[in-house]
């Protein structure tokens, strides 16, 4: 499961369950396809910051399912966009 943000230039992504840790240290090249547009970039996750995380958090996912478990509860991968 995953939700995202684009904005400007870069993707916002949250991420529950484990596979987040793809993107842990250099991160993981990343393509996709938003809105019939493609974009690629580098997704890192953002472990060591929990301000910025909560305050990307607060758009990305204003409302956190009462049923999340809170050690569940997503990690911010941010996807940096290459230059189109």
């Amino acid at each position: 499961p995953v939700n995202y943000l684009k904005e400007d230039d870069r993707v916002f992504m949250g991420i529950d369950g484990r596979w987040w840790r793809v993107f842990q240290g250099e991160g993981q090249p990343v393509d996709m396809l938003i809105k019939n547009q493609r974009f690629s970039g580098r997704g890192r996750v953002v472990l060591d910051n929990q301000a910025y995380v909560d305050q990307v958090f607060s758009r990305l996912r204003p409302k956190v399912p009462s049923w999340l478990p809170s050690w569940l509860n997503g990690k911010l991968v941010v996807i940096e966009l290459a230059a189109q």
